[in-house]
């Protein structure tokens, strides 16, 4: 796992007390005794002999005592919770956003306000619905297994007024209060009326009106936020019991009055009102979670349906119906319509008392996207992660900003098929399998964010949206044995003057060109034909199908970019995958040395030849006739050469482990 000195040089302060039996028992998350005398080290020091540097040694000493043997390695605790920061309201265009590893510190109502709370909930299995014999179970509560399969956000408590005001500008509430659940709003308030939209789940694919709650909600963080599915929600609730109610007790008038504010409670106090009330005033479950019983009913993402059929995975419910699902129940109900496994619905238009709670998918961090506006003189560059895509009408994502796109690992079958036309000997086909994510640029990199990191200008036809080109492969990488000249051998290393050795350093990243293989893989997106439109070429020279990609010689006129020769980027259809311009425009340098063919019918992460005179280009460019920008054409030229001014790149990245 690539940590050093666990043996020996100083012991290392363990967080526990020492006790001295360990004792044999199988053990999850263990922490150690309460209370003790003397702390845990471990590992072993410069002046201990071996047998006490071994894994298992264990020393111990009093927490106060300094000890030249001692010392200690940092250690973090993982990002449990999502925080928004919504104190900008309505006016900002964004929503900050950032992670902790602690909860929320209910004696502050920030958390209540102007922040929004999420807790990281870890896929599972679970049974969904209740036992026959629970009292208050209905017909439509068939207790089934699920299982959840990614790990999800979900809030911490019902999404309140204040949050709710902050995000759209109203309040709709009928019992106004900042801290307490925003209620009066309806499925369609929250994600949306039209067919596009919010209407049409889970046909739609997550979509939502973009003036709803999660519209603006999603514009203003790049999270994918929307309400849970009604699976979600009961697993969050139940957090790991299978009882009525999520604190490991059956139901009863007494039990409900611990967890949650419901028709007999309403008049407890508990944060000062006599109808739903503050939230977090009841017991949370293990996870954390406040008010899933009672307060007020939590609309969900799913069509209502009576019943289910069978055990499934990621469950969505219905495909149609007329009404929406809500689950939790409300201030005004009774214990039994407040258990865990409980299920109501509405028409996706009433808002009469119902409310919610915020979900987030797991980021996968579909894009990566680098803050390069400080120019050469920044001594970082900031970045960010985003699930949607950049915005095209604002030309700060071809200067400023740098957009990579997530590419996930894969098979595909790299080079051409013998039928297709006008291809070369050098493309025989094979399979090859990329076995980690990367990122890799939605445009290629253009003139002025090549500017503001290396401060020089070198492209023949000049335009800051536009390619850079000549630019040689050791301007990008470097030409020393150490660095850039030596790769695979050198283990990816750059020189540090170069662009990646420049951009490595501000961001902390490993930015690189992509493999030959990377770039075809994610030029292709899925697709096995010429064009990654999943067309073929009908000519080799100017072709309609060609048109539609990319500018190549045969389009050069067509008025995109308003120009001639190469054009700005991301004027011509994207892959399927959003990726720009991976046909003509300016030939892309890869990492590999060219080699004229591929060694093995079946490949791994291929990396090319170990040494050679040329390097790989590939894509065309926009002197190319419409054969040579095929998705497997290649090219190659010497690493040095920069005179050329049809020869740009694409930026590579392997993401972060988070």
């Amino acid at each position: 796992w690539g940590l050093y000195d666990c043996h020996g040089n100083v012991c290392e302060w363990s967080l526990d007390w020492y006790e001295e039996e360990l004792g044999t028992s199988s053990v999850t998350d263990p922490v150690g005794d309460t209370s003790g005398t003397k702390r845990v080290a471990k590992g072993g020091s410069w002046e201990q002999n071996a047998w006490r540097c071994r894994s298992a040694y264990r020393l111990n000493s009093p927490p106060d005592e300094p000890d030249r043997r001692i010392g200690f390695r940092v250690a973090c605790i993982p990002s449990t919770y999502l925080i928004i920061d919504l104190s900008g309201g309505t006016g900002t265009e964004s929503y900050p956003y950032r992670y902790s590893g602690n909860p929320p510190d209910l004696s502050k109502d920030t958390c209540r306000t102007t922040e929004l709370w999420l807790r990281r909930i870890p896929r599972g299995t679970f049974l969904m619905g209740s036992p026959e014999g629970e009292t208050g179970h209905d017909a439509d509560e068939t207790q089934h297994k699920v299982t959840l399969t990614k790990d999800f956000y979900i809030g911490v408590f019902e999404c309140t007024q204040r949050q709710y005001e902050l995000v759209t500008g109203g309040n709709p509430s009928l019992y106004q209060g900042d801290t307490r659940p925003v209620e009066q709003v309806s499925y369609e308030n929250l994600r949306g009326s039209s067919a596009e939209g919010g209407a049409g789940w889970p046909d739609a694919g997550h979509k939502v009106d973009e003036g709803s709650f999660f519209g603006i909600l999603r514009a203003r963080t790049g999270l994918a936020f929307d309400l849970p599915t009604e699976a979600q929600w009961e697993y969050a609730c139940r957090a790991g019991t299978t009882t009525a109610l999520n604190s490991g007790k059956d139901l009863s008038d007494e039990n409900q009055k611990e967890v949650g504010r419901y028709f007999y409670n309403r008049n407890d106090e508990k944060g000062g009102y006599s109808e739903y009330t503050k939230v977090g005033c009841y017991l949370p479950n293990a996870w954390g979670l406040y008010d899933c019983h009672g307060n007020v009913w939590e609309w969900c993402l799913d069509w209502y349906q009576r019943g289910w059929g069978k055990a499934v995975e990621n469950p969505v419910g219905a495909t149609s119906g007329s009404d929406r699902v809500l689950r939790g129940g409300g201030w005004y109900n009774s214990a039994y319509n407040c258990r865990s496994a409980n299920r109501d619905y509405n028409s996706p238009s009433n808002y009469d008392g119902n409310g919610f709670r915020v979900a987030c998918a797991m980021p996968e961090y579909t894009y990566l996207v680098i803050d390069l506006s400080g120019g050469k003189t920044a001594k970082s560059y900031p970045y960010r992660y985003s699930e949607n895509p950049p915005d095209l009408s604002k030309d700060t994502c071809r200067t400023t900003e740098l957009w990579l796109r997530r590419i996930p690992r894969g098979t595909f079958l790299m080079g051409s098929p013998e039928g297709e036309e006008w291809r070369d000997d050098d493309e025989t086909q094979h399979q090859v399998t990329l076995t980690k994510d990367f990122y890799i640029g939605v445009f290629e990199c253009t003139q002025r964010q090549y500017e503001l990191v290396t401060g020089d200008k070198p492209s023949a036809y000049q335009g800051d949206t536009r390619p850079v080109e000549k630019v040689s492969y050791e301007n990008l990488r470097g030409a020393s044995a150490e660095g850039g000249a030596g790769w695979p051998d050198a283990g990816h290393k750059v020189d540090g003057g170069s662009f990646f050795g420049v951009l490595r350093a501000r961001t902390g990243l490993t930015f690189d060109l992509p493999t030959e293989a990377q770039w075809e893989y994610a030029c292709r997106a899925g697709t096995t034909t010429a064009l990654n439109s999943g067309e073929n070429l009908t000519d080799a020279e100017t072709c309609p199908n060609m048109n539609e990609v990319g500018r190549y010689k045969g389009n050069q006129n067509d008025g995109k970019g308003d120009y001639k020769e190469h054009t700005k980027v991301g004027c011509y259809l994207p892959n399927a995958w959003g990726l720009y311009d991976c046909h003509g425009n300016v030939w892309e340098w890869c990492l590999d040395w060219y080699q004229s063919g591929w060694g093995k019918a079946v490949d791994t992460d291929p990396v090319g030849a170990t040494s050679g005179s040329v390097r790989v280009l590939r894509g065309g460019g926009w002197l190319s006739r419409a054969g040579n920008c095929r998705s497997a054409s290649c090219d190659s030229f010497t690493p040095s050469y920069s005179n050329y001014y049809g020869y740009g790149f694409r930026v590579a990245c392997w993401p972060l482990v988070r």
